[in-house]
């Protein structure tokens, strides 16, 4: 490992931002065109030929949740420096993880509340929602409360940058390892090329707005 490398993994970190969210959404037996008449069915309304929105009128509540988690992706985008590897870690610099705990906080506590408020409402929102859809879902194709809850969160992911030697005789295939080892430090080498270039390219952009403000 050169030093390059070692300079590296102790000033930056893999952060990367969890926000899963319940579609509400369930895909339906097909059905034909006797069943939609019955059931007054409107392919370009809330029913599709497949699919169902579970929630009926209340999905915008899902879809707020959504919003905001989109609302958090965006801040956190701000801190990466670049990205890793073929997944597309991101990559932080390290001494910014107060920051961005600190400027993602509000969203957690934002989406998770929402979440909660949801959670605590869906026995009735689903009540609500089997009346809307007036039988065309039947009420055991709804999760239960604790399934949804589930499928809700708001995470961060910090992990170290692995080395390029982390797999030192744990193989039992020297050849494969000499093979991960060099395609771990390309990825190494080109994330930190990687990064140089975006933090000059941000602070070129920041020379510009203040020679155009300077101008104005």
């Amino acid at each position: 490992m050169d030093n390059r490398e070692t300079i590296f993994q102790q000033s930056a970190v893999i952060c990367n931002i969890n926000i899963p969210c319940w579609t509400g959404v369930k895909k339906l037996p097909e059905m034909d065109a006797k069943f939609k008449r019955d059931h007054g069915i409107d392919a370009d309304g809330e029913i599709s030929t497949t699919y169902v929105k579970l929630m009926g009128s209340s999905h915008d509540l899902i879809k707020e949740i959504k919003s905001k988690g989109k609302e958090a992706r965006r801040v956190h985008e701000r801190f990466i420096v670049c990205r890793l590897g073929a997944r597309g870690d991101n990559v932080v610099n390290f001494l910014t993880l107060g920051k961005i705990h600190k400027a993602l906080e509000p969203y957690r506590d934002d989406v998770m509340g929402r979440v909660e408020d949801f959670c605590n409402s869906y026995e009735q929102l689903k009540q609500d929602a089997l009346a809307e859809l007036n039988g065309v879902v039947p009420e055991d194709f709804f999760p239960s409360v604790e399934e949804v809850r589930s499928k809700f969160g708001f995470e961060l992911d910090i992990r170290s940058i692995p080395t390029s030697n982390i797999l030192d005789n744990k193989l039992g295939n020297k050849e494969a390892e000499e093979e991960i080892r060099t395609s771990t430090a390309k990825a190494l080498e080109k994330t930190m090329n990687d990064s140089i270039k975006n933090v000059f390219d941000r602070f070129i952009t920041q020379i510009k707005n203040i020679n155009t403000q300077s101008k104005g």
